[in-house]
């Protein structure tokens, strides 16, 4: 996360969950509901891991991860 931020990403929000079949209910819906909204296109080489699949943009707003990490 911190290759993200100082790399000019933005971190939205970071919470604990209980286990990891949390963290992926709550990453699979945010994408869901997001993604499919407001998709970004970057090159991979402008994302420290290469990937694109978390990212949107801002202006569809930010996911209130605590209340999709208790759905």
């Amino acid at each position: 996360m911190q290759a993200h931020v100082r790399n000019g990403g933005a971190l939205v929000d970071l919470i604990p969950v209980r286990d990891r079949a949390t963290a992926l209910h709550v990453e699979r819906v945010v994408l869901k509901n997001y993604l499919a909204i407001a998709p970004v296109s970057l090159t991979r080489d402008l994302l420290p891991q290469g990937g694109t699949t978390e990212c949107w943009s801002a202006h569809v707003g930010y996911p209130d991860l605590r209340q999709i990490a208790t759905q």
